[in-house]
Parts: structure tokens; sequence; C-alpha cells
């Protein structure tokens, strides 16, 4: 999780240091998808593993149906202001 948390925070600092220049902007999302990535990994199993047998199961599933409403909350807002741009100004 210590690694994790490394990438996550260099790819942060990258990312809001990048302002206009797409290569560390870039780097910045590499760094910060691998460290989302190993969290991500890292907790289901640390999950597994510590979690009393009769709830291993239910906080599995509730870990990944956190995960995809928050995938599908992204991807219904994008889509919306996709269809439906706003223009501020």
């Amino acid at each position: 999780m210590t690694i994790a948390g490394v990438a996550f925070l260099i790819g942060c600092v990258w990312q809001v240091a990048a302002k206009r220049h797409v290569a560390l902007l870039l780097v910045g999302r590499i760094f910060w998808g691998v460290g989302v990535g190993f969290a991500d990994q890292s907790v289901t199993i640390y999950n597994a593993e510590v979690a009393p047998p009769q709830w291993r199961g239910l906080l599995h599933i509730l870990f990944q149906l956190a995960t995809v409403t928050g995938n599908d909350g992204y991807r219904t807002s994008f889509s919306a202001v996709t269809i439906f741009p706003m223009h501020f100004g």
C-alpha cells in the first residue's frame, strides 16, 4: 500500500505541475494509474484476508459495487456534458 500511495502521490504532483506540458501530464497519469490500480488490487486482497469469514463476501461485493458505481457515475456525467455542453462566460 505504501508503494501505491507513493505512485499515486507522484502522479498527482506531476499532473498538477504540468499546466501546459502534455508529456508531463501523461507521465503523471501513468504514475497515478499505477498507484490506483495497485491500491485497488491490494484492498481486495486485504479485505479477504482480514475480514471475518461471515463478512468476506459482503465486503467484496460492497467494494466492487462502489467501484462500478463510481465508474458509471463518471461515464454518465461525462456523457451528459458531451451531449449537453454548458458554456460559461
